[in-house]
Parts: structure tokens; C-alpha cells; sequence
């Protein structure tokens, strides 16, 4: 089993403590030597010919959180199907260790360097001529995370000049939560409205998840982001793909996806359902709401530093900035506006709060007619004019999620001071 581990507060120690327990099993832990993306863990697990592997992280989430993600021998995110025979074994047996160095001298943990290989995998993914002929100028913000400088190395031998914001890895990230969105992005969104640059891009604490910035300021949600790799995919790459979206992405990508008339799957949040799906080779390209965006030829899990750099191409080889491209999406394909809100709830009342989402009988949400309601992940209602309005409890903290996306800003307001108000 590879074994990774992220930036957080003792994570390197509940890697090592992780290979102990494996190397007592009688499972040879490949542990990393340092720090490093889950993507990196990832492509480990699945290209090595390994059982799996173990990552210590919690993601995005607030630096007092800490957790493990689990990886397939395919590199994909574990199902349900796979976590729960995990948890099953939890208070079964006395966990069973041996010391680390005891583990290491019989050869049943070795540390390895899993992050040569990673960059050497994008490497051979990307166009790495037309990136080396760029003369962009960027921004990147590695919010204090695992993806850290690893950007600088992969474009070393590029006309690219890389300015990197946060890079030093921090346990308290700087006291703001890594996770790769508007209100965590203050500094770079500043940076960006000052000019200079072509564009702005950030990665979440473990590095499989990205936000992008263009020049002016404006924030490109993660659709949107997803909407231009798709437009290039088809439009520049000639390539035949079909699309994966979670319940979460906007309406966008369903506009694009009938332009082109490439076939779209829709799934609950979590993209360990779209993982699924590249596996079952029904999606090539897959995307979600929360910057997590993967491709099937490359690895049937998200990452966030691929997705970086495949932007980059794209303004490499199309010639054109990021703000046409955006420009172009929206004359062909029309303007979104989405928001989210995260509202903070005393455990206890969770099953309340769902009731009382869940038996809202009006037929209207802000004067329009309700469509259709939709359960796949969590609630959704579909409002007759194409806008929607989703209602979802996460799964790692006690958050509802509200998501809500329409034609006007003026509309997305008012139907999230809605959802607002109804869940108070």
C-alpha cells in the first residue's frame, strides 16, 4: 500500500503510525518521504501495481480537522462499497503494530519518493511544448497546502513567469480554511484586480481541488472552469469525450453538452461517484461544483495541479486570453450566476432541518413555479425559468451547503436570502 500524508498538524506522524499498523499485517507500507499531494498518493496507488493506498488529510477542510482518504489499486477515490467493509473491522481486533524502525529494517516499510513520478506523469500529459514557447505571467496561491512549489519545477524550463502566494506549508494555514474559494481567495482576487497578470490560480491543502482568477478580479467558478476544458477537449483537441457532472455543477455544462452533443451523466456529490464512472469508461471528462475536475486518460481522480496547467495550455495554444475565452462561453452559451452558502448548525438538529427542508409545500420560491424536485444528493428544486435551488448537509462537518444558481444576480440573491431564511 503507498501511504501519503498532507501539510495539517501531525500528519506525517499518523502516516507513520498508519505504515506500522500495515507493516504488523503483514502489508508493505510505501511511505512517502515527505509531504505531498493526494493526487501524488493517487497516481501511486493506481500506476505501481500496488493493493491501494492510504492518504492522511482532510482536505479543505479547517486546519483542526484531520482525516484519511482511501485509494483504490486503480487510483480512484473508495466507494461506499469498499469504506464500509473498512469500517466494519473498526473494534473488531487489537490493532497490531511494530516500531518504525523495526518495520524498516525487515523491509516492510520502505520510503519512497512519490513525487518524481508525479511530475513526470503530468509532464506527459500536458503539451509541454506549447507551455515551454508561453510568455504568461501568473499568479498561483498554494493556500499553505501540499501542492507548495511544485508548479515552479514542472514549468521550469517554460517562459511562464510564476509568482506564488502562501507557498510556505502551514499547520494553521494562515488561519483561514484551504479550500479554494471566493472568500478565501482575498489576497490573489487583489493581486488580480491590480493587473499584470494573466492569470490567477489557487489549489486546495491537499492539492486535488483548483479555483481560478482572471484579470479584473473576477472569480471563475468551478463550472465555468469545467465548461472551458470541455469547450477545448471538443472544439480544439478534437477529441470524443462524454461528461460526468455531480447534481451541485451548473446548468452550463448541460447547455455545452447539447452543443456538442456529447453524452452527460449527472451524480450525487462526492467524486468518488464520477470516479465510478470513468472507471466504468461511461465519462472521460468529469467535474464538480468544489474544483475537483479529472480526466479518464490521466487518472480517474481529481487533481488539481493537472487542471492548473491544462488552462494554461489552452491559452497557450488558442491564443486567446482567459477573459475571451470566457467571453466567447458566455455569448455562445449564456451567463450563470451561482452561489453558495454554508450555514453552521448544532448537530442535534439536523434531522429537523432536513424534515422541514424536505416537506416544504409551497408550489413557488420566489414567485416562480417549482418544476421539479429532485433527490439524487440532498434536495433540489427546479424552478420553471431553469434556475434551482439545492439544500445539502456535508458530510465531513455540520454544514448545509445551500446552492443556488439563475440568469441575474439579482435572482441568485434573492433565492439564497430564501434558503436562508427558511432553514433559520
Amino acid at each position: 500500500m503507498a501511504v501519503g500524508y498532507d501539510t495539517r498538524f501531525l500528519s506525517d506522524k499518523y502516516a507513520e503510525i498508519i505504515a506500522c499498523v500495515l507493516a504488523a499485517n503483514g502489508i508493505k507500507a510505501l511511505l512517502s518521504k515527505s509531504f505531498i499531494p493526494t493526487p501524488a498518493l493517487s497516481l501511486a496507488a493506481g500506476k505501481q501495481g500496488l493493493s491501494g493506498g492510504i492518504m492522511v488529510t482532510a482536505s479543505h477542510n479547517p486546519a483542526e480537522f484531520n482525516g484519511i482518504k482511501f485509494k483504490t489499486n486503480l487510483g480512484s477515490s473508495a466507494g461506499p462499497e469498499i469504506t464500509k467493509k473498512i469500517e466494519a473491522y473498526i473494534g473488531k481486533n487489537k490493532v497490531k503494530s511494530l516500531p518504525f524502525k523495526t518495520a524498516m529494517t525487515k523491509g516492510l516499510i520502505e520510503e519512497t519518493d512519490s513525487l518524481s513520478a508525479y511530475k513526470k506523469n503530468i509532464r506527459s500529459f500536458l503539451d509541454m511544448k506549447a507551455l515551454n514557447k508561453s510568455r504568461l505571467n501568473i499568479l498561483i496561491d498554494s493556500m499553505h497546502g501540499a501542492s507548495n512549489a511544485i508548479i515552479l519545477d514542472i514549468l521550469k524550463s517554460s517562459g511562464i513567469k510564476v509568482t506564488i502566494l502562501r507557498e510556505k506549508p502551514r499547520v494553521d494555514f494562515g488561519n483561514v480554511p484551504p479550500e479554494p474559494i471566493a472568500k478565501n481567495l482575498k489576497q490573489l482576487t487583489s493581486l488580480m484586480k491590480e493587473g499584470g497578470y494573466d492569470i490567477g490560480l489557487a489549489t486546495d491543502g491537499d492539492g486535488d481541488r483548483l479555483a481560478a482568477v482572471a484579470p479584473g478580479g473576477r472569480f471563475i467558478t468551478s463550472s465555468e472552469v469545467f465548461g472551458l476544458l470541455i469547450i477545448y477537449f471538443t472544439r480544439y483537441k478534437k477529441k470524443s469525450i462524454a461528461i460526468g457532472k455531480t447534481i451541485s455543477s451548473s446548468n452550463l455544462i448541460n447547455r455545452i453538452c447539447e452543443n456538442y452533443n456529447l453524452d452527460l451523466s449527472e451524480t450525487p456529490i462526492g467524486f468518488k461517484y464520477l470516479a465510478d464512472l470513468m472507471i466504468k469508461e461511461k465519462v472521460s471528462l468529469a467535474g464538480e461544483e468544489s474544483g475537483g475536475i479529472g480526466i479518464r486518460n490521466y487518472l480517474p481522480d481529481r487533481d488539481g495541479l493537472l487542471i492548473q496547467l491544462l488552462l494554461l495550455e489552452m491559452i497557450s495554444k488558442t491564443g486567446k486570453s482567459i477573459g475571451q475565452l470566457l467571453g466567447e462561453m458566455e455569448k455562445n452559451f449564456g451567463r450563470f450566476y451561482y452561489q453558495r452558502a454554508d450555514f453552521k448548525f448544532p448537530g442535534q438538529t439536523r434531522e429537523k432541518l432536513k424534515s422541514k427542508i424536505k416537506n416544504y409545500r409551497s408550489k413557488t420560491i420566489v414567485n416562480k413555479k417549482i418544476k421539479e424536485i429532485k433527490e439524487i444528493d440532498g434536495i433540489k428544486f427546479i424552478l420553471e425559468d431553469g434556475s434551482w435551488l439545492l439544500f445539502r448537509f456535508s458530510g465531513t462537518e455540520p454544514i448545509l451547503r445551500i446552492y443556488v444558481e439563475s440568469n441575474t444576480k439579482k435572482s441568485t440573491s434573492a433565492m439564497i436570502n430564501f434558503a436562508a431564511n427558511l432553514v433559520k
